[in-house]
């Protein structure tokens, strides 16, 4: 799969090099992220907590060079189909986004964002740049980077006994953010998702390939 993934990447992975060359601001922004990567060893549960992340936000995440062809197909895809707009963003263009804090729906900010993110994975390791992602990313009102949203799922529900619930309630706050105020609605949802990748970790697929070496 790495193999197909990298075929087809080439021309993309080419392109990225001669717009950084090109390019001195999409230059600066790349060396902001690339400084940011922290390269460090791991506790085991910050290992889980990559490993949720993959399972739930990237599941292709060891095959592909910082952006997902297929995904971004069946974005293009679903959206001719339908009008609707598909996330098809990997953990790599999470982070560069995390940092760069460009949020707008444009092509050239998409193009740039692959740019980055294709050149981010090929000379960073997967482990630190999930790991530096978790370390920064958005997960609700006042919390950012896993550490104060661990603390922050310790304090609204009793899961210090079980360190694999306490680790996909974290991951779930990046697709279900801590609102300022708690609410049901939020609660409800946050709890589906938690569910929603317990199962996918516990499903025989992901029982043989928990690592993401």
């Amino acid at each position: 799969m790495r193999l197909l993934y990298f075929t087809v990447s080439i021309p993309v992975l080419f392109m990225s090099c001669i717009l950084l060359f090109l390019n001195p601001r999409l230059r600066h922004e790349y060396q902001l992220v690339k400084f940011a990567i922290a390269i460090q060893p791991q506790a085991e549960f910050e290992k889980l907590l990559t490993y949720l992340l993959v399972l739930a936000e990237d599941h292709r995440y060891k095959a592909h060079f910082g952006f997902d062809p297929i995904a971004i197909g069946r974005a293009i895809f679903r959206f001719v189909l339908s009008s609707r707009i598909e996330g098809a963003s990997t953990i790599e263009q999470q982070l560069v986004r995390t940092i760069t804090r460009k949020y707008e729906i444009t092509l050239q900010r998409k193009i740039e964002e692959i740019t980055i993110s294709s050149m981010i994975s090929i000379n960073n390791t997967k482990e630190d740049i999930a790991h530096t992602y978790l370390s920064l990313a958005y997960f609700g009102s006042n919390v950012i980077g896993y550490k104060s949203a661990s603390k922050t799922i310790l304090m609204d529900n009793e899961l210090n006994d079980c360190k694999l619930k306490h680790g996909a309630a974290i991951i779930s706050l990046l697709k279900r953010p801590k609102p300022t105020q708690k609410n049901e609605l939020w609660s409800k949802r946050h709890k589906e998702r938690t569910s929603y990748i317990l199962a996918k970790y516990n499903a025989p697929t992901s029982r043989s390939n928990r690592t993401l070496s």
